[in-house]
C-alpha cells in the first residue's frame, strides 16, 4: 500500500462526505483501492476531487476537511486499527455490499482519534467479515 496513494483516497472519501460525487467518483475509489500502489492514482484522484468540490482547489482560507491523509506515527493500538481498517478496505474493494463500510473504515482512518472511539467500527468490520465466511 503506497501511504500517499491511500491518503489521496481519504481525501476524496472526505470531501465526498460533504459534497455531492460525480458519476465516476465511486468506481475511480474501488479502482483506486484495488491498485494502491500505484502512484497515478494520486492526480486521478486529485482531478476527482476538483470535480467533487471545485472550490477546493482554489480556497483562499482551505479548511484542511478534502486535504489528503498525512500518515504519521501513532500510538501502537491506533496504528494496529488502522491498518486493520485499511487492510479490510483494501481486500473488499469490489464487494459491492462493503462499500458503506468501506467508506466509514477510510473516513475514520482520516481522523487523528484515540482508540476507543474506533471500537465500534472495528465491531462492525468484524461482524461483516464473520457474516462473509
Amino acid at each position: 500500500m503506497n501511504k500517499e496513494v491511500m491518503g489521496a483516497i481519504i481525501g476524496l472519501v472526505k470531501t465526498s462526505q460533504n459534497n455531492p460525487k460525480t458519476e465516476n467518483t465511486d468506481s475511480l475509489l474501488v479502482q483506486a483501492l484495488s491498485d494502491c500502489d500505484n502512484e497515478k492514482w494520486i492526480e486521478i484522484l486529485h482531478q476527482e476531487k476538483y470535480l467533487v468540490s471545485p472550490g477546493c482547489k482554489t480556497c483562499a482560507s482551505p479548511c484542511g476537511n478534502t486535504d489528503d491523509y498525512v500518515f504519521k506515527k501513532e500510538e501502537e493500538e491506533v496504528d494496529s486499527i488502522k491498518k486493520f481498517l485499511l487492510n479490510f478496505c483494501i481486500q473488499n474493494a469490489k464487494n459491492a455490499d462493503a462499500y458503506t463500510l468501506i467508506n466509514q473504515c477510510l473516513c475514520f482512518v482520516g481522523y487523528d482519534l484515540e482508540a476507543k472511539y474506533y471500537s465500534q467500527l472495528v465491531t462492525q468490520v468484524k461482524s461483516f467479515l464473520a457474516e462473509k465466511k
